[in-house]
């Protein structure tokens, strides 16, 4: 039984096999207060920075609409987070016991995004926002947000996709970058879709889709868009349904960009109710984003995009192609290959999975290959029962006796195919003759059904000699079908005799299922987009930023982000909350001594950093362009919630993306540029 000091507990309020809600009351004074307590009675390090994360995230948030933390405090091994009691009716039981009309939901409505706006002015992310997550008092009519277990204060994060029923988060109210499906990275903007399914359910008593199988959810998510409100209740004006429409877009830059725009419907609506009807106006006008959000989508990249997906239509009539996607450091190579699994995202019987290779570990043979087919296993282990039991057969039958060389470098095929008997000793030329025919064999496993198997390498030009005689048979195997190889590479890196080159030639003698596609520096025009996009300026503004930026970055994608990034962060851009809209420094911009080398422009970001934080950046370098956050901790002999402290505003600066718990290096910043 847990015993808390000075406290005496009135009611369990909520269990999971991760937390216990109660309800408490202090002998002093009798005040009721709720206490979350993090149910293990040794809670492990990263459990235990996870429930520290949210106390603080809950302090930063703390705003009019918020709950009030009062304290964190260690009970016997475990922790609990004492915090204000207003009620404990959720605002989704309020909605399913009381019969209210439209016009008081918009009151509520205006409430909660009031109450959202204040924890986004804190750059505090809910991503788990939903109506059993605002507790309701009718009484007073306030509300206070709850729940911030999954929340993040870093301006943006990268999801990876997981099996629907692992997803973290309320299905029913999830954005669908959060899915990890949109190969998007997550920013406030999703709590915004969360805010606009939480809305459809104040309206209708029911969220925006009711599947109740999860991977059918998240599909809707992705890609259905939810009946209008005023379709399945006519009293609902049709304005409200327009409101929510855009707040639940797929697409972020669609959405509302900011919590005071949509402010300004909500209350137009308001002042504009007469006789139970709302006259019908333009919404979103006001919508400017005080955030420097960096849109997503690619701009000059049609062209290559088309030419993808012609080679994936011929591949899933059963060809099988290699693509080769050349280009200078940081003009987009990786992001197309992003652009074309988004787009694929919803197509069936199609498996999407990367590698790449190192640097600094060339010495590893099929290293980036081997990472790519793991990629590959993970989406077949989220297959149904039934499917896996084909794949295991499958697998057993083409590998035979040579099982254990596949399991060996892949580990979690033996989930599916089980322990694999010992190898028969062979001399080392045999060896690696049998591993060669092993992975060859593995290959045609993978599209069995007409299945289309796409993977794509990056940084070919630190690819290995066997990794590039692997690729070799695989494009000229007759037998090889539906398999689609996207390999990127940096063209001013490689001279014709490398080895690279010397494959592609020896390919294009036996197959012509081998193509190029060179991406070249982005025009002005393409620049002036981007600005829009971005900053909502005017024409004549628009280019006059463009001009400046092509000039500085010869039209480089990524430095063309980081630049722009820096201007904003030394106040030569920013954003004007009285007049609602982004202003410039054009003259100080134009002399802005801003480095013009990309490499220079980031290496200078990391030296600005603290230096115990540099040290620890350099030991991650010398692990790898992606590293592993237990193993980095184990080299300093520190904590998990310590290191990931310590790496905080590295990512915070867009040194470091975070990937689950692993941590890579972004765009032109690989190990190479970390040097001290």
């Amino acid at each position: 039984m847990l015993h808390l000091p000075d406290f005496d507990i009135v009611e369990t309020l909520y269990v999971s096999h991760q937390s216990l809600v109660l309800l408490v009351k202090r002998s002093l004074d009798q005040k009721l207060m709720v206490v979350k307590y993090l149910n293990y009675d040794f809670p492990d390090s990263r459990l235990y920075y996870r429930f520290r994360n949210e106390y603080e995230n809950l302090k930063k948030a703390e705003t009019d609409g918020v709950v009030k933390a009062y304290n964190l405090e260690k009970v016997g091994n475990s922790l609990a987070i004492y915090m204000e009691y207003i009620g404990k009716l959720s605002l989704k039981q309020f909605v399913e016991q009381s019969s209210i009309g439209w016009q008081q939901t918009l009151n509520i409505a205006i409430q909660l995004a009031e109450a959202l706006r204040g924890v986004h002015a804190r750059n505090v992310i809910h991503k788990d926002l939903g109506p059993a997550n605002v507790i309701f008092q009718p009484e007073t009519q306030e509300l206070r947000i709850i729940d911030f277990g999954l929340s993040t204060d870093l301006s943006q994060e990268k999801i990876n996709a997981q099996v629907a029923t692992q997803i973290e988060g309320t299905l029913e109210y999830l954005s669908p970058e959060q899915t990890g499906r949109m190969n998007r990275t997550l920013d406030y903007r999703s709590d915004i879709y969360s805010l606009g399914a939480t809305l459809y359910f104040l309206f209708l008593g029911r969220p925006p889709f009711t599947n109740t199988d999860p991977a059918e959810l998240v599909h809707a998510h992705l890609a259905q868009k939810p009946v209008p409100l005023h379709k399945l209740d006519p009293q609902i004006p049709p304005i409200l349904s327009q409101i929510v429409e855009r707040l639940m877009e797929k697409s972020p830059e669609d959405r509302y960009q900011s919590i005071e725009g949509l402010l300004i419907d909500l209350r137009t609506c308001v002042s504009r109710i007469q006789d139970d009807r709302i006259e019908s106006f333009p919404i979103a006008t006001c919508d400017v984003s005080s955030h420097l959000n960096i849109p997503e989508k690619l701009y000059g990249r049609r062209t290559a995009i088309d030419q993808l997906l012609e080679i994936y239509d011929r591949v899933t009539r059963g060809q099988t192609e290699m693509t080769l996607v050349a280009g200078s450091s940081g003009i987009g190579k990786t992001s197309i290959i992003q652009e074309l699994k988004n787009t694929l995202q919803l197509e069936n019987r199609v498996y999407f999975s990367a590698g790449k290779f190192d640097q600094f570990q060339r010495d590893i043979p099929y290293r980036g290959i081997i990472q790519a087919l793991n990629g590959v296993i993970k989406q077949i282990l989220a297959s149904p029962k039934a499917e896996l039991e084909q794949w295991r057969d499958i697998f057993n039958n083409t590998l035979q006796t040579n099982g254990k060389v596949i399991t060996d470098v892949m580990p979690q095929l033996e989930l599916i195919v089980g322990k694999q008997p010992e190898l028969s000793e062979i001399g080392p030329i045999e060896e690696k003759n049998r591993f060669h025919h092993s992975l060859q064999s593995f290959f045609s496993t993978l599209t069995w059904g007409k299945r289309v198997l796409i993977l794509f390498l990056d940084d070919l030009q630190w690819s290995d000699l066997p990794s590039l005689h692997l690729l070799e048979s695989l494009i000229v195997n007759p037998d090889q079908n539906h398999l689609m190889i996207i390999g990127s590479y940096r063209d001013n890196e490689i001279s014709e005799s490398h080895p690279l080159q010397q494959m592609l030639r020896t390919i294009a003698t036996q197959s012509e299922m081998i193509s190029q596609i060179k991406l070249e520096s982005l025009s002005e025009h393409d620049i002036f987009e981007f600005i829009q996009d971005t900053l909502f300026l005017t024409d004549d503004e628009s280019w006059m930023i463009a001009t400046v930026l092509a000039e500085k970055t010869h039209g480089n994608p990524f430095f063309m982000i980081q630049i722009l990034k820096a201007f904003h962060r030394h106040n030569l851009i920013w954003f004007d909350l009285e007049a609602r809209k982004w202003q410039f420094d054009l003259k100080k911009i134009k002399q802005s001594d801003i480095t013009d080398n990309v490499v220079d422009l980031m290496v200078s970001k990391i030296t600005s950093l603290p230096g115990d934080v540099i040290e620890t950046l350099s030991a991650a370098a010398c692990i790898g362009n992606e590293f592993n956050l237990g193993l980095l901790a184990s080299i300093f002999d520190r904590t998990l919630p310590d290191i990931n402290q310590m790496l905080l505003l590295s990512i915070k600066e867009g040194i470091i993306l975070p990937l689950d718990e692993q941590y890579k290096y972004t765009g032109a910043v690989g190990a190479k540029q970390i040097k001290y």
